[in-house]
């Protein structure tokens, strides 16, 4: 308790933070050197290449090794490395490791070593040291990777948890045992007999050469295609097969619901009309009745009416022109006004034979205008 009389303050004062509360955690050696410098362009350098947020994907121990790679490209006479680098490093944080930084006690970091001993304690825990080293003793080869591609991954695993301590031999023999079985009778062609006959150093050699030579000259052989073809996916097929299926079946049951005949017609063939609908079959009733006419009148002449069909109400116009003593079917087929549909609407008349010839009459051929 601060005693009555003694150096006291204003009451404000004691609500504000203490100018030496924000100590860094970093002890700056002291520098010698009195034109010592570090230049903005270092600075920003680190800020835009070297950068480590905290995060659980972000390699810690990647993160050192290109941050000492930029420190060691400069020197200075009568500088330490130590002294650089801890002027340096807060600028390669940012975010939550920024923090965790600043929140260290003030002054508890005077050397690089203990500076790199608490990065790595806190973002390289046992834990996750346990978790590196299971996948690295549990490596399997995946699908479709090549030899050189499953040993590359390997060796970044190595790589990534560099205190492993794993032997040589305990390496070689976790890679062998998890590459595929022709991967396997090709290291041990490469060696000569069995890659666990040679010494630890040499089959790491072995694999690394035969992997490396597997990438230079190609191992994967790719597939011609033969010009002008296109090779289609077969699920893409099969689902595309499935959707048509789907909107013919959609199409039929709205039919169904909407009372539309579902079968053929009986005098065009065609879907989704009903043979008292089919404008071919009243064409077709028409022409049977005119012949059925010309039989039982016999000799005659007759002037018959374009049937013309507008707005779905049926209307007739009447035209001069006659033609005598010719055959009906013949004067069918060689009217050149009459249509191909309406010529086979003719053979439906009359399929196996011409109908009944009347002589001597004379006869204008209808003209159907749909």
């Amino acid at each position: 308790m601060e005693a009555i009389g003694a150096a006291e303050r204003p009451m404000m004062e004691y609500s504000f933070p203490p100018a030496d509360g924000t100590t860094s955690s970093i002890v700056k050696p002291a520098v010698e050197a009195n034109n010592f410098e570090i230049k903005p362009a270092i600075i920003q350098i680190i800020r835009s290449s070297v950068q480590f947020s905290g995060l659980p994907d972000e390699d810690p121990n990647k993160h050192l090794v290109n941050f000492l790679e930029i420190c060691d490209t400069f020197r200075f006479n009568g500088v330490s490395s130590d002294a650089i680098r801890l002027r340096i490093f807060p600028f390669s944080l940012c975010d939550t490791a920024k923090d965790w930084l600043q929140s260290l006690p003030a002054g508890s970091i005077t050397t690089w070593a203990a500076l790199t001993q608490k990065f790595l304690a806190k973002y390289f825990p046992p834990a996750k040291t346990a978790k590196m080293l299971n996948e690295i003793t549990s490596f399997v080869q995946l699908d479709r990777e090549s030899l050189y591609e499953a040993w590359e991954r390997f060796k970044s695993m190595l790589r990534k948890c560099p205190h492993h301590e794993l032997p040589v031999w305990r390496q070689v023999q976790t890679f062998y045992n998890g590459v595929t079985l022709a991967n396997r009778a090709t290291i041990d062609a490469a060696a000569g007999g069995t890659i666990m006959k040679k010494l630890p150093s040499e089959a790491f050699n072995i694999i690394d050469e035969i992997a490396t030579n597997l990438y230079s000259y190609g191992q994967e052989r790719v597939e011609r295609r033969t010009a002008g073809i296109h090779s289609i996916d077969a699920i893409s097929a099969l689902s595309a097969q499935i959707t048509a299926l789907t909107h013919r079946m959609d199409n039929l049951g709205a039919a169904i619901l909407n009372g539309a005949p579902v079968g053929p017609c009986g005098a065009c063939g065609q879907i989704g009309h009903s043979s008292q609908d089919c404008q071919v079959g009243i064409q077709v009733l028409f022409m049977k009745m005119l012949i059925l006419f010309l039989t039982v009148a016999g000799p005659t002449s007759i002037h018959t009416p374009t049937r013309t069909i507008r707005g779905g109400a049926a209307t007739q116009i009447f035209h001069g022109v006659t033609t005598s003593n010719k055959d009906p079917l013949d004067l069918f087929h060689h009217d050149s006004h009459l249509h191909k549909s309406q010529k086979a609407i003719l053979k439906r008349c009359f399929p196996n034979s011409s109908p009944p010839q009347t002589p001597d009459f004379k006869i204008k051929m209808p003209r159907f205008e749909t």
